[in-house]
C-alpha cells in the first residue's frame, strides 16, 4: 500500500479555521457596508428632490439588498469551512489509529514470516511450533486486511464529506448564482438534478460562451459527484470536451472553469470502465484540431494540461496513445503538429512544460504491463519502441515520460521462476529502448531532467545480472528476444534471457544518465548489493565449483569496470556543459561512492554508498575536503579506473581469504610449475578479476575499441565512438 493509499485524510484542518475566519471578517465588512448604505438612502431623500433622486434611492435599496444576501451567503461558506474542519479532524484522528494499527501489524507480520520460514527450514522444528507460527502469520494478515478495510471506508467518509461540502458551498457569491437558480429552482421546488443536466446540456450546445458562469456554478456545486459527472461527459463528448476547455481553457478569461472540468472528468472517469476509459482517449486525440490557437493555448496543450491532472485514469492516456501512435502512420501531419515540444530549443528547456506525449508516457508508467502489451500486440513491435526511444523528440520534456515508462516496465513485478514470458518481454522492450536511447545524439547531459535520470539509471540496474552474465557476450545479434547467458539472480545461477542490447548504447544510456549524482549514487547501490549477493553465494556453506566461482567474481569486476567507464566517459565529454560545481560534486561522490577508494584512508574509516545515500550533498562538499588533499583529489580525477580496479581487488580478497582457508572440500588448481594439483590461492582468483575490470573499463571508454563497444546510432547505420556522441560531434 503506496503512502497516498494510506492518507486518504490528507489536509490541514487549522487552515480552514483560518479561512473561516478571514471570511467572517469579509462578512463584517460588508455589512457595514450595508448599513452605511442604508442610512445613505435616507439624507438622501432628503437633500436630493425628483425623479433623478428617486431612481438613485431605489437603486440604493437594490444594491443594499443585494449586499445583504452576499453577507448571508459569505456566512454559509464560512459554516460550512468551520463544519468541514470539525469533521476532517474526526477523520484525521481516527486514520492516525488506524494507520497505527496497520503499521503495527505489517511490522509483526514481517516478523513473524522469517520465524515460520525458519522453523519450516529447520528439519529439527517441533511441528507444534510451525503450527503456531503459521496460525499468528494468519491472523496478522487478517488484521492487516481489517485495518485496510477501515482505510477504505476512511477514504469514502472523506469523499463524502467533500462532496456535501461542495453541495452546500452552491448559494455561495458568483456570477453563476443567478443563472443556477433559473434553471434549479421553479415554483418553489428544486428541479431533478437530471432535469437541471439535460437543460445545462441544452444551453451549452446553443451558446457555449453565453453560460460558462452557469458552467461554472454547476460544476463548482457537482464536479465530485461521480454519477453527475458521468452523464454530463457522456453528453458533452470527448469533442465537446475539447471545445469548452478551448473557449475556458487556460490564458482565457474563464480559466477558472477549466480546474473545475479537469475536477469532474477525473471524477467521471474513474467510475468508467477500462474500455470505455481507453475508447474515450482515443476520442479526445481524434476531437483535436491542431490549427486551433484558442487564447494562448493550442489544443494539444490543453488535453496536455488535462491529461495531467491528478487522478486521471491511466487507462484514459494509454488509449489516447494508442490512436496517437495509429495517426503516426495514417495521418503523419497531424501527428507531427500535435506531438511538437511545447518547450523551449534542446538545451534550454526547463522541463515543467509537458507536451502531450510525454503526458501520456508519465500516465502509462502506472500501468507498466498494459503499456507493454500495448507495443507487442503491434504489428512490428520493436518498430513502434525504436521510434519512441530512438527517434521522437524529447529533449524539450528532458526524455521524462519514457524514462518513467521505461523504469515503471523494467521493474515490474514478475515470477522469474522458470520460462517466464513476461519476463522476456521486459527484456525485449528495455532491450530496444535503451539500444536506441543511447545511440540518439540528442540524448546528452543537457537535455536529461534529473527525474528521468534517476529513472533511467534505476531501469538499467534491474539488469545488472543479465549485464553481467553477458557483458563479454557476442554483440552482433538480432533484435528478437530469446539471448541467453549464465545469470546470477535472486541468489541462483542459471542459464536465462538477458539483454539484447549493443553494449556501446547501453553503456552511453547509464553514462549519461549516471552524471546526475542521484542517478549514480541510486546505480552504485544496485552494483554493490550484486556483488555483495555474488561474494555470499562464493564464500557460503554451499560455493559453486572453481570455475564458476571464477567466472562470477569476473562478472562482478566487470560490472564495476563496465559502471567506471560508462560514468567517466560521460562525464568527461559533457564537461563543457557541467559548471565546475557541479563537476567537483560528481568526482566527491563517484569517489565517496565505493567505485573508486579514498587514498590514504583508514581501514577504519568506512565510506561506501551506504554513506552517499544517507549524507546530503552539501555535507560531502564539507567532508571531502577534510578527509582529502587536493593532490588526492586530483589521482582520483586522473586515474579513478586503477584505483576502482585495486579498491575491488582488496574487497573481494578480503572476502576470499576467510572462506577459502575454512573450505571443505577446499578448491584444488593444477600448478605446472610443480607438476601436481595444490590448494587455491587467493592469487589464482586475482588475475581474472582484475584483468576483467580492465576488459570492461578500457572496452568502453577507449577510441580504439572493436565495432561491439562503438555507439551505433539509432535513425542509421551510421556508428560514432561515445566521446564523439557526448561531444556533440555528431551531426
Amino acid at each position: 500500500m503506496t503512502g497516498v493509499e494510506r492518507r486518504p485524510d490528507k489536509g490541514v484542518p487549522a487552515e480552514c479555521d483560518r479561512a473561516a475566519e478571514q471570511v467572517r471578517g469579509i462578512c463584517a465588512d460588508l455589512a457595514g457596508a450595508a448599513s452605511t448604505a442604508s442610512n445613505l438612502a435616507s439624507t438622501v431623500r432628503t437633500a436630493w428632490q425628483g425623479q433623478a433622486g428617486n431612481a438613485f434611492c431605489s437603486s440604493l435599496d437594490a444594491a443594499t439588498q443585494s449586499s445583504r444576501l452576499t453577507v448571508a451567503a459569505w456566512d454559509r461558506v464560512k459554516d460550512e469551512l468551520v463544519r468541514y474542519a470539525t469533521r476532517l479532524r474526526d477523520i484525521q484522528t481516527r486514520g492516525d489509529q488506524i494507520r497505527s494499527a496497520l503499521s503495527s501489524a505489517e511490522d509483526s507480520l514481517s516478523t513473524a514470516k522469517k520465524t515460520l520460514a525458519r522453523y519450516q527450514k529447520d528439519d529439527d522444528t517441533a511441528a507444534w511450533r510451525i503450527t503456531h507460527a503459521r496460525g499468528t502469520v494468519d491472523s496478522l494478515t487478517h488484521d492487516i486486511a481489517t485495518q485496510v478495510v477501515a482505510l477504505d471506508n476512511l477514504r469514502a467518509e472523506r469523499q463524502a464529506l467533500d462532496n456535501a461540502t461542495a453541495t452546500a458551498l452552491h448559494t455561495a457569491p458568483g456570477a453563476g448564482a443567478a443563472a443556477w437558480q433559473a434553471i434549479a429552482y421553479r415554483n418553489g421546488r428544486t428541479v431533478p438534478r437530471t432535469d437541471i443536466l439535460d437543460e445545462l446540456l441544452d444551453l451549452l450546445d446553443r451558446d457555449p460562451i453565453g453560460n460558462l458562469d452557469l458552467l461554472h456554478q454547476f460544476l463548482l456545486m457537482h464536479s465530485n459527484d461521480a454519477e453527475l459527472m458521468g452523464t454530463f461527459f457522456d453528453g458533452v463528448g470527448a469533442r465537446g470536451l475539447i471545445d469548452l476547455m478551448r473557449r475556458a481553457g487556460p490564458g482565457g478569461t474563464a480559466t477558472f472553469i477549466f480546474g473545475l472540468l479537469a475536477t469532474g472528468f477525473v471524477t467521471a472517469s474513474s467510475g468508467w470502465s477500462s474500455d470505455k476509459q481507453r475508447a474515450f482517449g482515443a476520442a479526445l486525440v481524434d476531437a483535436l484540431k491542431p490549427d486551433t490557437v484558442s487564447s494562448l493555448t493550442s489544443d494539444q496543450e490543453l488535453l496536455a494540461r488535462l491529461l495531467a491532472s491528478p487522478g486521471v485514469p491511466p487507462r484514459v492516456g494509454l488509449g489516447a496513445f494508442g490512436r496517437l501512435d495509429e495517426l503516426r502512420h495514417v495521418d503523419p501531419a497531424k501527428f507531427a503538429t500535435i506531438t511538437s515540444p511545447l518547450g523551449g530549443p534542446p538545451g534550454t528547456a526547463d522541463f515543467t512544460i509537458e507536451s502531450l506525449t510525454n503526458t501520456l508516457f508519465l500516465l502509462m508508467s502506472q500501468v507498466p504491463g498494459e503499456a507493454r502489451d500495448y507495443f507487442f500486440s503491434r504489428s512490428d513491435p520493436t518498430e513502434a519502441v525504436a521510434y519512441w526511444y530512438g527517434r521522437h523528440p524529447w529533449a524539450s520534456d528532458g526524455f521524462t515520460g519514457p524514462a518513467a515508462l521505461l523504469r515503471a516496465i523494467a521493474n515490474e513485478p514478475v515470477d522469474l521462476a522458470g520460462d517466464n514470458e513476461s519476463w522476456k518481454a521486459i527484456l525485449g522492450f528495455c532491450s530496444t529502448a535503451l539500444d536506441n536511447l543511447g545511440g540518439r545524439p540528442d540524448y546528452n547531459t543537457a537535455n536529461v531532467s534529473p527525474a528521468a535520470a534517476l529513472d533511467i539509471a534505476i531501469a538499467i540496474s534491474a539488469f545488472i545480472p543479465e549485464i553481467a552474465g553477458n557483458i563479454f557476450g557476442d554483440q552482433d545479434r538480432s533484435t528478437s528476444t530469446g539471448v541467453a547467458a549464465e545469470i546470477f539472480r535472486d541468489g541462483l545461477h542459471q542459464n536465462g534471457p538477458t539483454l539484447d542490447a549493443k553494449f556501446g548504447n547501453l553503456a552511453r544510456a547509464l553514462g549519461v544518465a549516471t552524471t546526475h549524482p542521484s542517478a549514480l549514487n541510486a546505480f552504485l547501490v544496485q552494483v554493490r548489493a550484486y556483488g555483495d549477493a555474488v561474494l555470499a553465494h562464493v564464500t557460503g556453506a554451499t560455493p559453486p565449483t572453481l570455475d564458476q566461482t571464477r567466472t562470477l567474481l569476473s562478472t562482478v569486476s566487470a560490472v564495476w569496470g563496465f559502471t567506471h567507464a560508462a560514468y567517466s566517459v560521460e562525464a568527461a565529454g559533457d564537461a563543457a556543459r557541467l559548471s565546475n560545481s557541479s563537476r567537483a560534486l560528481l568526482d566527491q561522490i563517484f569517489a565517496v561512492g565505493g567505485l573508486v577508494p579514498i587514498p590514504g584512508a583508514s581501514k577504519g574509516l568506512d565510506i561506501g554508498v551506504d554513506a552517499v545515500t544517507t549524507v546530503a550533498p552539501g555535507l560531502l562538499a564539507t567532508i571531502i575536503p577534510q578527509i582529502l588533499t587536493d593532490d588526492q583529489l586530483l589521482e582520483i580525477r586522473n586515474n579513478p579506473k586503477t584505483a576502482g580496479r585495486d579498491e575491488l581487488n582488496t574487497r573481494i580478497s578480503d572476502a576470499l581469504e576467510t572462506a577459502l582457508a575454512g573450505m571443505n572440500p577446499p578448491y584444488t588448481v593444477v600448478d605446472l610449475d610443480i607438476g601436481r594439483s595444490r590448494l587455491a590461492t587467493i592469487d589464482d582468483f586475482a588475475k581474472n578479476i582484475g584483468g576483467a575490470y580492465d576488459a570492461a573499463a578500457a572496452a568502453f571508454s577507449s577510441e580504439e575499441t572493436d565495432g561491439a563497444y562503438s555507439v551505433s546510432l539509432s535513425h542509421s547505420d551510421e556508428t560514432a565512438s561515445r566521446d564523439q556522441m557526448a561531444a556533440g560531434m555528431v551531426n
